[in-house]
């Protein structure tokens, strides 16, 4: 079912309802189109490979709602989270050590991506939930990222039981990714959006 974010409450709804019963559903960000599942579902995170087309073992990261979730699951520094509050919500993921089981598919030893991107719509969503859910681009792997619900797959549309359009994505560019697992944060592919010169402040909209 493809529904407009103009339907804003029906389409929250309809998208927290897959999510809940382990459905896949398709998602703008501020970045790019994102399929959507039950990150802390192994049988979830299968389904997502699955409909990317994707047998590798490259770690998926997630969407969560805020720094309550992201310290729920991953481990936080004082000094990272003085450099979030800079960067999030926004077009960063950041790598983070977890500190509680996650699907095994879904992280790359004992460090998870994770992103809050700045979108109210997801942010909703995800909040809603209670869960973080899966945060990887709507496309078969190895191909375009979709900056548009156009650009997905039709092949991809029909793995999902709910698909969000939301229009062209705001930066229509892939996430920066950052990792934070060392003293100081690390740029490990240059994506939407600039860091910060300096440690900064929570949005109070979205924290």
């Amino acid at each position: 079912m493809i529904i407009g974010v103009g339907e804003y409450d029906r389409a929250l709804a309809l998208a927290f309802e897959a999510l809940k019963n382990c459905k896949l559903i398709i998602y703008p960000t501020d970045t790019l189109y994102g399929i959507g599942a039950d990150a802390t579902s192994e049988r979830a995170v299968e389904m997502v490979r699955k409909a990317k087309g994707r047998d590798d073992k490259k770690p998926i990261s997630i969407v969560c709602s805020g720094l309550e979730m992201i310290e729920r699951y991953c481990i936080v520094s004082e000094s990272n989270r003085e450099w979030m509050m800079g960067m999030l919500p926004g077009p960063f993921t950041v790598i983070l050590p977890t500190k509680m089981d996650l699907p095994k598919s879904l992280v790359s030893g004992k460090t998870v991506g994770v992103r809050v991107p700045k979108y109210f719509f997801l942010f909703d969503l995800v909040k809603k939930c209670d869960f973080p859910i899966t945060s990887t681009s709507a496309n078969m792997a190895g191909e375009a990222d979709p900056c548009s619900l156009a650009e997905v797959p039709e092949k991809v549309k029909k793995c999902a039981e709910v698909v969000i359009d939301g229009g062209a994505c705001f930066y229509s560019a892939p996430s920066t990714v950052v990792d934070m697992t060392e003293k100081e944060p690390k740029i490990l592919r240059k994506g939407a959006g600039e860091m910060p010169a300096k440690k900064g402040e929570f949005d109070a909209a979205f924290f």
